[in-house]
């Protein structure tokens, strides 16, 4: 069973219960993964998953967030933020992001990281 406290540090953006803990540990199982390692103490981080290969890549980053309980926002096309989808995606951290202008995402990831204390 994942402990919560024994991976997560007192400063990361915590969120979930028990169940939601269940619920991603089941889906990171489902699909072959586990976790290992240590989550940094820090109140905000920028956090690199790399390659992205498909759409069932939200899964895997759902499932770490959901069995860590920790609070985590991500960059998706904002294509994907459509209804019924869009409060899903907006409850789950992600954060719509306009491709055609790299600049403007840059900025955005600036500001926004700026802008928010261990909220998530």
């Amino acid at each position: 069973m994942l402990n919560i406290q024994k991976h997560v540090p007192s400063n990361a953006p915590a969120t979930g219960n028990c169940v939601t803990c269940f619920i991603g540990r089941v889906m990171l199982k489902l699909i072959g993964y586990k976790i290992e390692g240590r989550f940094a103490n820090e109140p905000k981080m920028i956090i690199i998953g790399s390659p992205h290969t498909s759409n069932w890549d939200l899964f895997l980053a759902v499932g770490l967030m959901l069995s860590l309980g920790v609070r985590i926002n991500c960059m998706m096309k904002k294509e994907a933020f459509f209804f019924p989808f869009k409060f899903l995606f907006m409850t789950l951290g992600g954060v719509p992001v306009d491709r055609s202008s790299p600049q403007q995402v840059i900025k955005s990831v600036i500001s926004g990281f700026q802008a928010h204390e261990n909220t998530g």
